[in-house]
């Protein structure tokens, strides 16, 4: 079942056309085997790793694309402030992300081992419980927020100005609910990338994407901009289009996995929670360290700035969305290759990969050379950039890419105990940091970039280090 399953979907329309049109341009089929993966393409695991990071490559710059197009879209459909306060809120609601308590992650490490022994009755009860488990969870959610939704001010909390509040509990309102449902429903994506086929993932954020610009553009030309119907575009789009891929990949592709009541098991709702409680812990880290930036920024500085720094963040982020779409298939791979002890397949794949950050750091600091030009062209006279912060955005991509190497290896063999312990402690660190780099030393938004930066510790030195012992047993 696995080699069919994977076979279909190698073989399926969207990755047929994207590699037939790589493959015709010697330009793009010579450079990326030559810098991506000049490595023995004979092994069946290695075929798909190419062909969803080719696939991967070409959707991903539509995905860029869209982003960097959305920006400035925005910012004129409501304006500099409002897109300011729009961050903050998804920010706060970003730590919504938390309630699927790993589930996510645990689905996706233990479907991937259960298709890798060709286990398919495990992988069944895992897709299951994992869909019912965590659409309990989001039951009772949704409820706890119904009954303490009338005594929550979002102007306050937001930093706002209190005539706005009305507006501001509607835009919470929809967008609590609809990230919510969208937890549930972006459990395909475990299952497409523990399949090894990010590739096919990322065209689902492609195409929520472009549905959202494409409304977006709408609203500006007939609509008065605000954030209700901001929020609206930005919400209920992509609910639609991943429940929709729900429905066509379970009536399809995954259809001997299609989510029953029957198969729920206790065992294996322990089992999911038991590696995904490790990752639980690391997401709230990731919450904590990169989602309260914004928070602390628009009451430390203003709605302003929380644009200028997540425009810094977007500008050098092309760099890490390019190479996490490269490495993220590794993860389930790396699930697989260890799971049968090949270990010298493990150890050219990171050599390689290492390389290739390299090559990654030199285009970014052309970037960053190039970042006023970069800024002046995307978002015109709006907003000016630091220097200084464009360049600790550098580093801090960087790093976040150098150690994502490593933390791929580590999160796909489930041995995620130390890195589970350092995230208890990086975020405590990011907040002592910013507090002493922003209130005493008066660093401005850069403080901010550096207190993440060095509580960032993990990913590029503890996790290379725990590399080296896993590979040598």
């Amino acid at each position: 079942m696995k080699i069919n399953l994977l076979t279909y979907l190698v073989k399926s329309h969207l990755l047929k056309v994207i590699t037939k049109f790589i493959h015709s341009n010697s330009k793009f089929k010579n450079f990326f085997y030559l810098y991506l993966h000049k490595y023995n393409t004979s092994h069946p695991r290695t075929k798909l790793l190419v062909k969803n990071i080719l696939a991967g490559l070409f959707i991903k710059g539509g995905v860029v694309i869209c982003t960097l197009l959305l920006v400035p879209l925005t910012i004129d459909f409501v304006d500099v402030k409002q897109y300011g306060i729009w961050l903050t809120l998804s920010s706060i609601i970003g730590w919504a992300s938390l309630f699927d308590v790993g589930l996510g992650h645990g689905l996706r490490n233990k479907f991937a081992e259960a298709i890798a022994l060709n286990e398919l009755e495990r992988a069944k009860h895992y897709v299951s419980s994992a869909y019912f488990t965590l659409a309990i969870i989001i039951i009772l959610l949704s409820l706890i927020y119904k009954i303490l939704e009338p005594f929550i001010n979002w102007a306050v909390i937001l930093a706002a100005p209190q005539d706005t509040a009305y507006n501001l509990s509607i835009v919470a309102s929809i967008v609590v609910y609809t990230f919510l449902f969208q937890l549930l429903l972006k459990l395909i994506n475990s299952l497409l990338m523990a399949s090894q086929l990010n590739a096919i993932a990322s065209f689902i954020s492609l195409i929520s994407n472009l549905f959202s610009l494409v409304f977006i553009f709408i609203a500006k030309k007939t609509l008065t901009g605000n954030l209700v119907i901001l929020s609206f575009i930005y919400s209920i789009v992509p609910t639609i289009v991943l429940l929709f891929y729900n429905i066509y990949f379970f009536n399809t592709i995954y259809k001997k996995f299609k989510p029953k009541f029957s198969y729920v098991r206790i065992s294996d709702i322990k089992s999911l929670f038991g590696l995904g409680s490790l990752f639980f812990i690391i997401q709230i880290a990731v919450i904590i360290q990169f989602q309260t930036a914004n928070i602390l920024i628009a009451h430390w500085f203003s709605a302003e700035d929380v644009a200028v720094y997540n425009i810094c963040y977007k500008y050098f982020s092309i760099i890490s969305m390019s190479f996490s779409l490269i490495i993220a298939p590794y993860w389930s791979a790396f699930t697989e290759a260890y799971s049968k002890n090949e270990i010298t397949w493990i150890k050219k794949v990171i050599n390689k990969t290492i390389k290739l950050w390299l090559l990654f750091s030199f285009v970014g600091f052309i970037l960053l050379i190039l970042s006023p030009i970069g800024f002046r062209i995307w978002i015109g006279s709006r907003i000016e950039i630091p220097y200084c912060l464009s360049f600790l955005m550098l580093i801090y991509v960087l790093l976040l890419c150098f150690g994502s190497i490593f933390v791929m290896f580590i999160n796909g063999i489930g041995k995620i105990n130390v890195q589970t312990i350092s995230s208890l402690i990086s975020p405590l660190i990011f907040i002592i940091l910013a507090y002493l780099f922003i209130k005493i030393l008066s660093f401005g938004l850069s403080g901010i970039v550096l207190a993440i930066i060095i509580s960032n510790f993990y990913g590029p030195i503890i996790a290379p280090i725990q590399y080296l012992k896993f590979i040598k047993r």
